[in-house]
Parts: C-alpha cells; structure tokens; sequence
C-alpha cells in the first residue's frame, strides 16, 4: 500500500512523505535495536511495542496513522495468501 502526505517530525521542516507499507511476519520476540536510529528517530520516538490485530482494533482511532491501519492490517490477514 502507498500513501503520500505532508507532515513535520520534530524540529524538521515540512515535508512531503511518500510512504509505502508492508506486511512482514516475525517472532514477537525479536529486538528492535535503538542504537542504529537517526538522531530525529532518537528525539521522536519516545516507545515502540509489538502489536496484535486484536490490541489495534481495541485502540481508540488515531492511535496509528495512518488511522485506517488496523483494518487495512485486518483485510490483509483475512485474504488467501498468493504464495
């Protein structure tokens, strides 16, 4: 899925983001390593955490962005798998 908007993060300048998304399947348990961020992902992300398709749907709308994220994730997973 593709998405283009303009946004400001932190002390940037707006910008437009071009974005593209994709579903990738891990182990829950894997590690993100903060250490290998940009300094504007270091003073911009203040938490990260794994989420379930249940948890997102349970959150309030606008949690995630784009906010159509837990049914886009939703649509996916419930679609026959092409490989």
């Amino acid at each position: 899925m593709q998405r283009e908007d303009i946004f400001a993060v932190a002390r940037s300048v707006p910008a437009i983001w071009k974005e593209e998304y994709y579903l990738v399947k891990c182990l829950s348990e894997n590690e993100i390593y903060s250490a290998q961020w940009t300094e504007e992902e270091k003073s911009t992300i203040q938490k990260w955490k794994w989420w379930s398709l249940g948890e997102m749907q349970e959150e309030p709308v606008g949690t995630f962005l784009p906010e159509f994220l837990p049914d886009l994730l939703s649509k996916i997973l419930s679609t026959p798998s092409r490989t």
